[in-house]
């Protein structure tokens, strides 16, 4: 675990690699590792594009926090994470 600079505690990869492939709920899952919210996601290729749909919602009552969704060359997966990176903090 670490502290983001916001003061909240972020949760490593291989704390919730776990859950991957799995139908359980994000909301379960996110009681199950203590936290107050959860990122879902899932994503669609076609060709040479990927379809990237994620959403964070607060575990208590899985309420919407927040909602994307990107659109992107399939090049390579970090430039992928960079664009969508780079397109949220152009929006916020």
């Amino acid at each position: 675990m670490r502290r983001s600079s916001a003061g909240r505690i972020v949760r490593p990869t291989s704390a919730v690699q776990k859950y991957a492939g799995r139908e359980n709920s994000p909301a379960g899952n996110g009681i199950e590792l203590q936290t107050d919210s959860v990122l879902s996601g899932s994503w669609q290729r076609s060709g040479d594009k990927v379809r990237i749909t994620v959403q964070l919602l607060r575990v208590r009552d899985q309420h919407p926090l927040w909602a994307g969704k990107y659109e992107q060359e399939f090049s390579d997966i970090p430039a992928v994470q960079d664009a969508i990176a780079a397109q949220e903090i152009m929006e916020r």
